[in-house]
């Protein structure tokens, strides 16, 4: 017993040292993780502090950026506001040159000005006009354009000695402008024999850029005079000339003749007020209705078309005036060989002010520009914009006839691929519906389709009495067969199934010759209906074709139109 209680003390007192120890474990345990924590703690605060310290540094590179490039734009910005500066200094300048330095030339144009208006009305002696001219030819002896003043002024006082020399000297100094000057004079003179002379003296000219524009329009003026008053040999040269600047400007643009026709023909359809073809049935029922109304369509543009000539043609003496005058006063106002730099420094520095002082892009645009002038124009789509641009105030009557005349076999060529385009649409056979009935129908052909019609429902009909099947019936008789048989043979109750037997059959029977006739019936009511409705329709068919009949007949007064032109 004595041992026993030794065992269980020395038990209590490891037991206590155990709790001792899980206590001490448990302490040091919570430091622990009180330890980490803290560790975690700090480590997030200076992970966050050097996250911001981060921010605030990238902060601070953007501000820094941003604002080295604002001072770069305000470099910018001021480098161009001094170039649009200066811009506006040289242009000054120019226009003091302009002024003060050429001065004198531009006396001379309103002289030049005054002379042509004063062609019709007498309202200034020749012999002050004469003095004004000769004080500037002393000021100006190299401008082609006081020659021409005193050649002008010596011909009409009958001095002939005096205008060819003074002649002599404008084509001298510029025989390209001297030539066209002397042409549209002669012409404002209805002098087209002396006009005449001077195109063909400017033909021998050499023709760059937009001089081909210039020497279209100076043919267009002549080329009624041309066609009546110039030898075949002669005739031939200018045509071929012109013919040959026509094809040369189409080469270089990338245009075929079949380009330019068609370009014509997308014009004339645009004369097209549109439309509506009022045929109800035939849009129901015509499955290519649309095609019909666009030929129709076409076919009604005609109308417009014809009195696009006859307005083409029918140019006004005011309108003729006007647009020789303004042609006059284009050439008139052209600067010579020592404006033009002056011209070209104006223009160079107002396109750096319109760029807002980006010198580089201005020199694109000025380089650009340069480069159209030189090369050849797009001769054969401004042309043609010419001849229906209508709404151009740049494009008078008298212009526009005169580029619909020297593209005429180009215009008589569209307006021929217009028509016969919609000609191909001219067809009588079409696509029909007619409810459940669908056939291409044969307009020159009534009564077989009607015939059509009525084999298509005779034969629904036939194939559905096909489908009427007796089966029933032959059933009701081998049941009443066998009845009789049995009620015989066995017992005479059988005879009750005899009359179920054929009165089935005789039920199946009556009933399946209900049926064709009434497939009979619907078959000639659907044939009379599907006709009554295909007459209707080749009626309104009828009514197109006269219409279009009657708009397709304006191609004979086009024909007509274009030949009078």
């Amino acid at each position: 017993m004595s041992n026993i209680s030794e065992l269980r003390a020395e038990l209590s007192r490891l037991e206590r040292i155990n709790r001792e120890l899980k206590s001490e474990l448990w302490e040091i345990q919570s430091g622990v993780d009180n330890a980490t924590q803290s560790l975690v703690n700090f480590r997030n605060y200076v992970t966050a502090t050097v996250d911001e310290g981060k921010r605030a540094i990238n902060n601070a590179h953007g501000k820094i950026v941003n604002a080295y490039e604002v001072q770069g734009q305000i470099d910018q910005l001021y480098v161009r506001f001094k170039l649009m500066e200066l811009a506006n200094k040289k242009i000054r300048e120019c226009n003091n040159k302009k002024y003060y330095e050429f001065g004198n030339y531009r006396t001379v144009r309103k002289i030049v000005q005054g002379i042509m208006d004063n062609l019709n009305v007498q309202m200034v002696s020749d012999d002050i006009i004469y003095k004004s001219i000769e004080k500037q030819h002393l000021k100006t002896p190299d401008y082609w354009l006081t020659c021409v003043l005193l050649s002008i002024m010596a011909w009409k006082n009958d001095d002939k000695a005096l205008a060819d020399r003074a002649m002599d000297r404008a084509v001298h100094l510029d025989k390209k402008n001297s030539s066209i000057f002397y042409m549209l004079f002669n012409i404002r003179m209805r002098r087209e024999d002396a006009a005449l002379k001077w195109f063909s003296v400017y033909q021998e000219c050499e023709l760059k850029g937009s001089d081909e524009e210039t020497f279209l329009m100076l043919f267009s003026l002549l080329s009624k005079t041309i066609d009546e008053q110039v030898d075949d040999h002669t005739k031939y040269e200018i045509y071929s000339f012109i013919n040959k600047v026509i094809a040369a400007s189409a080469q270089s643009e990338g245009f075929s003749e079949e380009d330019v026709v068609g370009l014509i023909v997308r014009n004339l359809k645009a004369l097209s007020p549109g439309y509506t073809l009022q045929l109800n049935l035939l849009r129901k029922c015509c499955d290519d209705f649309q095609q019909i109304s666009d030929m129709v369509m076409l076919a009604q543009n005609n109308i417009q078309i014809l009195q696009f000539i006859l307005d083409v043609s029918n140019v006004t003496e005011i309108e003729k005036n006007e647009y020789l005058s303004k042609f006059i006063d284009k050439e008139i106002a052209k600067p010579n060989d020592q404006e033009i730099a002056v011209y070209d420094e104006i223009e160079r520095n107002e396109t750096i002010i319109h760029c807002e002082g980006d010198a580089e892009r201005a020199a694109e645009i000025y380089r650009q520009e340069k480069e159209r002038r030189e090369k050849a124009l797009d001769l054969i789509r401004e042309m043609i914009g010419w001849v229906y641009g209508r709404n151009s105030e740049e494009v008078n009557g008298q212009a526009r006839k005169n580029m619909f005349m020297l593209t005429g076999t180009l215009q008589r060529k569209g307006i021929q691929k217009y028509t016969d385009d919609y000609h191909k649409l001219d067809v009588d056979m079409h696509p029909v519906t007619l409810g459940e009935y669908r056939t291409t129908v044969d307009f020159t052909n009534q009564s077989g389709e009607e015939e059509k019609i009525a084999s298509y429902y005779e034969n629904q009909k036939q194939e559905k009495i096909s489908q009427i099947k007796y089966t029933g019936a032959f059933i009701g008789a081998g049941i009443a067969v066998a009845a009789i048989i049995a009620a015989i043979a066995v017992n005479p109750f059988f005879a009750a199934g005899t009359v179920l037997g054929a009165l089935y059959a005789l039920y199946v029977f009556v009933s399946n010759e209900r049926k064709k006739k009434q497939i009979a019936r619907d078959c000639e009511l659907s044939i009379n209906s599907k006709t009554e409705l295909l007459r209707k329709l080749f009626e309104e068919y009828a009514q197109m074709k006269q219409i279009y009949s009657e708009f397709d007949a304006y191609g004979e007064q086009i024909e007509e139109a274009l030949k009078n032109l």
